[in-house]
């Protein structure tokens, strides 16, 4: 996949969980699941040097959490533990399985 508007090997999508519209990019590749999660306080184009590489690995699917990105935000969702129970929900609305020890 290639955003022809952006020139960048990431094309993203919008989905809206809890009322948010979160901000995320989906490699469409068969694989493994590895779910990335934009570092702070960056977005999830800080992938793009490694996107192409990792997209042959795995289905990538690259997330902008609430506040972050492009994401809305919500105050609420500003701790480790509600960030993490957005994020299964976010999963969820992507219908991936989530993550095993």
């Amino acid at each position: 996949m290639y955003d022809t508007e952006t020139k960048s090997p990431i094309s993203t999508q919008r989905i809206n969980v809890d009322g948010l519209s979160i901000r995320y990019a989906d490699s469409g590749a068969a694989g493994p699941h590895a779910l990335l999660l934009s570092p702070w306080p960056e977005s999830l184009f800080a992938f793009e040097p490694s996107w192409a590489a990792l997209t042959r690995q795995a289905h990538v699917v690259a997330v902008d959490l609430p506040g972050f990105g492009q994401s809305d935000s919500r105050d609420d969702l500003f701790s480790p533990r509600a960030t993490a129970d957005f994020l299964i929900r976010v999963m969820d609305a992507l219908s991936l399985e989530r993550g095993r020890a």
